[in-house]
């Protein structure tokens, strides 16, 4: 009876490893697992500015592919000059494309005229340059005056940015 009974013991303890080895490698568990990959693209208005997946800085451009595993991540795309930084997060569970559109920082007005030799004003305040004048400006409305004493009539227009 104690050689049934430490035969028993024996086989379940087998019974018990070979279950446990079968566990740890298997196909849903072992070394040889291969992570699914799907493909991210990242498009935006703003083509020069920096990209981070998750907090980490990105090497590229707009647009931009990255391979991720499936999950949710936070898209940021940041600069510190000319856009305002904008984000987005995407559950990532196949192929995707998000597309992240930024607030410029300054606009760039450019001033045309017939007239190029008028004094340029900006919101009542004196431009130094001449026709045609580029100036980068905040988002916000502007009241642009040409004034020449001599030959032409002074003009005006509001604009908004």
């Amino acid at each position: 009876m104690k050689r049934i009974f430490i035969i028993a013991i024996v086989s379940l303890l087998l019974i018990s490893v070979v279950s446990v080895f079968a566990q740890s490698s298997g196909s849903t568990g072992g070394r040889g697992r291969v992570s699914k990959t799907y493909e991210l693209i990242i498009r935006s208005n703003a083509t020069d500015v920096n990209i981070y997946i998750n907090g980490e800085l990105q090497k590229g451009r707009i647009p931009y592919t990255a391979a991720l595993a499936p999950g949710t991540y936070t898209i940021e795309l940041k600069d510190s000059k000319k856009w305002e930084d904008g984000s987005a997060t995407v559950y990532l569970k196949g192929n995707d494309q998000v597309n992240i559109n930024l607030s410029a920082k300054t606009y760039e007005l450019i001033i045309r005229s017939n007239a190029n030799d008028v004094s340029i004003y900006i919101n009542g305040e004196l431009q130094k340059g001449s026709i045609p004048y580029t100036a980068a400006l905040a988002p916000g409305t502007y009241t642009i005056e040409l004034k020449d004493s001599k030959k032409w009539e002074d003009g005006s227009a509001t604009v908004y940015l």
